[in-house]
């Protein structure tokens, strides 16, 4: 791995074991780098494996096979101890704002508790707080509140709060302004900017929304029923959209130029079910363009430009 890669993933793959044999597969060889500072978006319909994805990454949930490496190291291969050495370093925020704390703790017990469980004192905890209170834009008076008091924009604030106090350099943002009403979602959008230009963050960004991802994102993955069928900067992906399912969501995102939206047809039916076996392209079912081809035999990766990877048989 050279210098100018942060997080690096391998062939990640993790598979649900079924009955009669069958598997479902969340995520279906995965391959990708982020480089330091950078905010790569991981986009898809919901059931693509793009929240297994994230935590994979993070070994909240264990591979089948393939590798993550991160500032160099394979963490697939580290045991617990010394796994819970470098994750603090690795951070990660999740959808749901009113399930991220326990209720029965307040706001200052449940972010004291992160900075002793990393070793820090009271008083080294009370200031660490204190400090990214003051840059995330939070007041003081809310660390003697109760959870169910606040509102899903201020827990979300708390939550990456909470995941920077081990001072990061990943953080994988899971859906994290879903829940949230749209002008909340435009305000933490900026948050995330702001904060990885001032802590160098690096991000995995994950959504369903084509709109937030291009807004915030400087490359762009998309995920189709475990797989990645499209990567690309995100200048170059949203302008030079080449796999099918990457232009059936920008499609369904409501537009007023109805014209173009006409030109980009949104894909039939629903995406099948990770446990069923397709021998070709998964997305062919339902691909507007499909040929037999694409029916029988799995597309591999082509490079039509410089880090844009096309998951196709129709590119060229």
């Amino acid at each position: 791995m050279n210098t100018e890669t942060l997080l690096e993933v391998r062939g990640l793959k993790k598979h649900f074991p079924l009955s009669r044999g069958r598997l479902i597969r969340a995520v279906d060889d995965v391959s990708f780098r982020v480089k330091p500072r950078e905010i790569l978006g991981i986009v898809g319909e919901s059931g693509c494996g793009k929240s297994t994805l994230g935590r994979l990454i993070l070994r909240l949930v264990e591979p089948t096979a393939g590798q993550v490496f991160f500032k160099g190291e394979d963490i697939t291969a580290l045991d617990r101890h010394r796994l819970s050495s470098i994750r603090r370093a690795m951070q990660m925020v999740f959808q749901n704002p009113f399930g991220s704390f326990n209720p029965k703790l307040r706001i200052a017990w449940a972010l004291m508790e992160v900075c002793r469980y990393y070793g820090m004192s009271r008083e080294q905890g009370s200031e660490r707080i204190a400090a990214l209170f003051s840059d995330i834009g939070l007041s003081g008076d809310l660390l003697n509140r109760w959870p169910q008091e606040l509102s899903g924009g201020q827990l979300q604030r708390l939550a990456i709060t909470r995941a920077l106090l081990s001072d990061p350099a990943l953080l994988v943002a899971d859906e994290p302004v879903s829940a949230l009403d749209v002008s909340v979602q435009a305000q933490l959008l900026n948050l995330l900017s702001d904060l990885r230009k001032s802590r160098n963050l690096t991000m995995l960004f994950i959504s369903h929304d084509m709109t937030v991802v291009e807004y915030l994102c400087d490359r762009v993955a998309v995920m189709y029923l475990g797989q990645v069928v499209e990567t690309a900067p995100a200048t170059e992906l949203f302008g030079n959209t080449r796999h099918p399912y990457t232009r059936s969501l920008i499609a369904a995102v409501p537009r007023l130029d109805t014209v173009e939206a006409r030109d980009r047809p949104a894909p039939k039916g629903e995406m099948p079910k990770a446990a069923e076996e397709l021998p070709g392209c998964p997305f062919a079912p339902r691909c507007p363009s499909a040929q037999s081809r694409c029916l029988r035999e799995r597309p591999p990766v082509k490079e039509i430009a410089p880090e844009h990877l096309v998951r196709c048989f129709l590119v060229s």
